[in-house]
């Protein structure tokens, strides 16, 4: 699987996985994600979408996450979107 040797530098830095998809003929499923994620030694959580994802992120204890949002352009984008505090300036 390609995504594995992706997910493998993160592994002794232990970061929560919140894998999803998007609208795209070329999006990889999410179930896909999380199985890669779990082969390198990472646990993954399957969400509706990116912005359930960083919700989840934003809830946990603890000090401020690191954000790593990982996906094409088009995926970026969407994110971007979600608020205009991440729009460009």
């Amino acid at each position: 699987m390609l995504f594995r040797s992706f997910f493998a530098p993160f592994a002794d830095l232990k970061p929560q996985v919140f894998a999803t998809s998007f609208e795209s003929p070329n999006a990889a499923k999410a179930e896909e994600i999380a199985e890669a994620a779990g082969q390198a030694g990472l646990e993954a959580v399957i969400v509706g979408d990116a912005a359930e994802g960083v919700h989840r992120a934003l809830e946990a204890s603890g000090q401020a996450p690191h954000i790593l949002i990982c996906g094409g352009l088009h995926f970026a984008g969407d994110v971007l979107a979600m608020s205009p505090d991440t729009w460009p300036t």
